[in-house]
């Protein structure tokens, strides 16, 4: 009786589980509102907040599910009317077979050319760095989409300067100063993982993804493992400390197993006030 019941209770709870897992990779929108740090901002400007739609670890795989997914992905995106579009890297999922990456590569790029009337702006994942990052590049400059690893993007309309500064995760880590002319304005960088805020000379307001925030959050405890060298207390969400603020999405897919639990699927539509 006593085994029947143990039985019951773990089929009820490896149920929930799974409806729990399967309603959080349903991406969701997370409006979130952010004070730009003094290292960020000349405060001499004038200017008016900017609207980012951030999204990272879009994790596409070749069904046709997933392509049409990122369809009404960027669709719900093209709706809020951001002022600027980043993408934060892994576009691809792990899944994908190398005999499929250059026809998914193109799929890809192609969706997110129809994103129009904003700048695109993006740093490459992990998954790209292993699957050509030359060729990624390629594609997502050619869809609009501009690749900034170890470079910085000027957007003069925003008064805005976006720093790339590569994935440590695969290794592909550079590190780049702010031209002269962005001193005057805005500055925020991005990074795929968040362990790049926090190398040497990285400070101001960081953008990053790659950790879903775990893909399991557990009560109490948090996430038992994510994948990075970053700070623990930066590995999801918002984290300030006197030099830096990061800002680490739960991303959009997921990676290994194909369900959340705890860490919502988001896209982020950030107000940087200014």
């Amino acid at each position: 009786m006593i085994q029947k019941i143990s039985f019951a209770v773990l089929l009820m709870l490896m149920l929930y589980l799974v409806f729990c897992g399967s309603k959080s990779t349903r991406p969701q929108l997370n409006r979130i509102d952010l004070l730009l740090p003094s290292s960020a901002i000349s405060r001499s400007e004038v200017a008016e907040d900017i609207s980012i739609a951030f999204l990272a670890d879009l994790h596409v795989d070749e069904s046709p599910e997933s392509l049409s997914n990122l369809e009404a992905l960027i669709l719900s995106v093209a709706m809020e009317k951001p002022d600027l579009v980043i993408f934060g890297g892994d576009f691809v999922d792990g899944s994908v077979g190398r005999d499929k990456i250059g026809e998914l590569r193109t799929q890809i790029a192609t969706s997110l050319e129809t994103i129009e009337g904003v700048s695109l702006v993006a740093v490459l994942g992990n998954h790209e760095s292993w699957t050509d990052p030359v060729a990624w590049t390629e594609a997502l400059n050619s869809a609009g989409v501009s690749v900034i690893d170890g470079r910085v993007a000027t957007l003069g309309y925003l008064s805005l300067c976006v720093r790339g500064l590569g994935d440590v995760y695969s290794g592909k880590y550079s590190y780049v100063d702010f031209p002269q002319h962005c001193l005057g304005m805005t500055r925020i960088s991005v990074t795929h993982d968040p362990a790049g805020a926090f190398k040497p000379r990285v400070e101001g307001l960081v953008l990053a993804g790659h950790t879903h925030c775990g893909q399991i959050r557990l009560p109490i405890i948090g996430a038992p493992w994510a994948p990075t060298d970053a700070p623990q207390e930066a590995q999801c969400g918002l984290y300030e400390d006197p030099i830096r603020t990061v800002f680490v999405s739960s991303g959009i897919g997921t990676s290994l197993l194909p369900f959340r639990i705890g860490a919502q699927s988001q896209w982020d539509l950030i107000r940087l006030m200014r």
